[in-house]
């Protein structure tokens, strides 16, 4: 069952894998829904200017471009503090955000690599569930982590450029 709130405007959405997330748009609070496995549904009461979620993890950016997680523990305990970001991106059992200068920074689960942002600058990341990928400024794409897909519970590390 999918209890998706009614009578709520949302400006963005964002879903788990077993439900979601908004982003009212009276507020910018996050209002969850749907089967937690892992939290993913304890939003706090903050207003956030942007909301990513993969299968059991949430991410925002607060009003001050600082980045809040909540669910899977992997994410929410390694989440860094105090820094500010212009973007946050979640994946499997990890997060990615961009920075001001336009590194980026990882955090969470790196068992694949899918944490290890190779050096140099980005304009966008986005996490999927075993790996990451980034776009350049030249449109340059490169993935990390996982890119080949699981075979037999395996996978072998790679790193691709297009």
């Amino acid at each position: 069952e999918c209890d998706v709130p009614q009578d709520v405007a949302f400006s963005t959405l964002a879903m788990t894998g077993h439900g979601g997330c908004g982003l009212r748009d009276s507020d910018g609070i996050a209002e969850c829904w749907g089967q937690a496995q892992l939290g993913e549904d304890r939003a706090p009461a903050v207003p956030l200017l942007s909301i990513s979620a993969s299968s059991a993890a949430v991410c925002g950016l607060e009003q001050d471009s600082r980045v809040l997680c909540w669910g899977r523990a992997e994410v929410v305990d390694a989440t860094p503090t105090g820094l500010e970001l212009l973007s946050v991106t979640t994946g499997g059992k990890h997060a990615c955000g961009l920075l001001p200068d336009g590194t980026g920074i990882c955090w969470g689960d790196n068992e694949l690599h899918q944490a290890e942002i190779p050096d140099g600058t980005w304009t966008h990341l986005a996490a999927g569930y075993y790996f990451t990928c980034g776009r350049r400024e030249s449109g340059d794409i490169e993935c990390w982590g996982c890119i080949t897909g699981m075979k037999d519970g395996n996978c072998t590390w790679e790193q691709a450029t297009r």
